[in-house]
């Protein structure tokens, strides 16, 4: 089995270090305001002075050694909530800033905060001093060294990971930041030792929860990051170990159709579906295309998974399908569709694949939304070789073929599955379908399943106009 870290952009969406200014409440300091007292600017001194000053830095750093010892010092002996000591909140907001070095993490590690830490986490009710030290932790596990120490202290990492469970926001997206960053550093041998901790610590059971009930966008895109992980870790092990026993992983994730049920809540939430008038006028962010990719990458690895896939999907082909039209939206807005973007390029290749994977079911709505987008696309490419002619790069023609393809796969497969009476319904409501497919059939008349799914199509229309007269 490999040893090798998965550390590329598709197994695990970065998420930088978080300071105190991400989550401070109303009580906490606002920009670096009141952290002066926690670790002085400069005085005026002499050069003894300057010499007692470098020996109290933490090696490579101007950070005080004595301030962060203090600080630890002072949690220690804590009697009362962070609400009442607003002081000692800054100086621990302020140490939590300080993690953001490796030095300085490397220096908490000696000082055995791990444990410490772990023993507040377990036995305060205090949900602002649990935040910032779970914050603490998530921003130390950027090393591996970190990573590694959790591991050995089994009873630490499950006392963190607990923390799933509850219902303080702030401390769930700690948490979450914390396991994302840990599976982005662990190896395959590692991510197995790590697995074996979720049950006790319910944290499977927890994700659910939150997906299926949060309605807090900053925690659930956390936590799909987090799940997305989780499941990307696991197929990398499959595919480095393919003698691995997949029980294992059911042991993990015991049930596949909760990770499907409760991601399509937790993407219907965070980006509503809307209407049909709505759909080329929706304006996405980069936010919004980022949750796509995360939505669309979950799904994505579960067919690695799933043994019976159109019976697995079979109660949520409805609600996928309308997360489909969602992010098939992207490409519908007003400017124009070529150059196609990585995102959209991608987002329909996984989408082909996924419908694909459940056998093309029928959703009118999405065909519409695909059959648009085949429209779209074609037109594109005629106004671009007018205007400009045959200027595109080898690369991009690859990639207008390949879109192509996807979006004709979907129409095709998805038309010829259909029976009779959806067919007639379909195409009485839809007003581009003929001219889409009678231009798809010039285009592509070369190909059988095109012209058998035209020749369909036109045999529904002569009934519906036999009908009519």
């Amino acid at each position: 089995m490999s040893d090798e870290e998965f550390d590329d952009d598709k197994n695990c969406v970065k998420v930088e270090n978080v300071n105190n200014a991400n989550s401070n409440n109303s009580g906490s300091n606002e920009g670096n305001e009141g952290v002066i007292n926690c670790n002085p600017s400069q005085v005026d001194t002499d050069e003894s002075d300057n010499e007692i000053l470098l020996g109290d830095a933490i090696e490579g750093t101007l950070y005080s050694a004595r301030f962060v010892l203090n600080t630890l010092l002072k949690l220690k002996s804590l009697e009362e909530s962070l609400e009442k000591d607003r002081q000692f909140e800054d100086e621990l907001c302020y140490l939590w800033d300080m993690t953001m070095e490796q030095e300085v993490i490397n220096f908490l590690l000696e000082q055995g905060v791990l444990e410490i830490f772990a023993e507040y986490i377990k036995n305060s009710d205090d949900k602002r001093l649990i935040e910032i030290l779970v914050g603490i932790i998530a921003n130390m596990c950027s090393i591996k060294d970190t990573c590694a120490i959790l591991l050995q202290k089994k009873d630490v990492l499950s006392t963190i990971l607990s923390l799933f469970a509850c219902s303080d926001v702030l401390t769930l997206i700690q948490t979450g930041r914390l396991l994302h960053t840990m599976l982005c550093k662990l190896n395959t041998e590692e991510s197995l030792e790590l697995y074996k901790i979720f049950p006790d610590a319910s944290v499977i059971k927890s994700i659910y929860y939150i997906l299926y009930n949060s309605v807090h966008d900053t925690l659930l895109e956390t936590t799909m990051e987090t799940l997305n992980a989780i499941l990307r870790n696991w197929s990398n092990i499959v595919m480095l170990d393919t003698e691995i026993d997949k029980n294992k992983f059911y042991d993990c994730i015991p049930n596949v159709e909760d990770v499907i049920e409760c991601t399509i809540e937790a993407f219907q939430t965070l980006l509503p579906q809307t209407n049909d008038e709505m759909r080329g006028d929706t304006h996405f962010t980069t936010k919004d295309t980022r949750r796509m990719t995360l939505f669309l990458s979950i799904q994505e690895t579960l067919t690695l998974f799933v043994n019976e896939p159109v019976s697995t999907y079979s109660l949520y082909v409805d609600s996928l399908c309308d997360c489909f039209v969602t992010i098939g939206s992207t490409l519908l807005r007003p400017e124009p569709i070529l150059p196609v973007k990585t995102f959209e390029f991608d987002a329909i290749e996984t989408i082909a694949g996924m419908l694909k994977f459940i056998e093309y079911p029928f959703d009118s709505q999405l065909l519409d939304c695909i059959l648009q987008i085949w429209w779209k696309l074609l037109d594109g490419i005629e106004t671009e070789s007018d205007e400009f002619g045959d200027c595109s790069t080898p690369e991009e023609d690859e990639e207008k073929i390949l879109l192509l393809q996807n979006l004709r796969d979907i129409i095709t497969e998805t038309i010829l599955k259909m029976d009779d009476v959806k067919m007639k319904e379909f195409l009485q409501n839809t007003t581009n379908t003929i001219e889409v497919l009678l231009r798809t059939e010039m285009s592509l008349n070369t190909d059988p399943r095109i012209a058998e799914c035209v020749n369909k199509v036109k045999e529904q229309l002569h009934q519906i106009e036999q009908v009519g007269e």
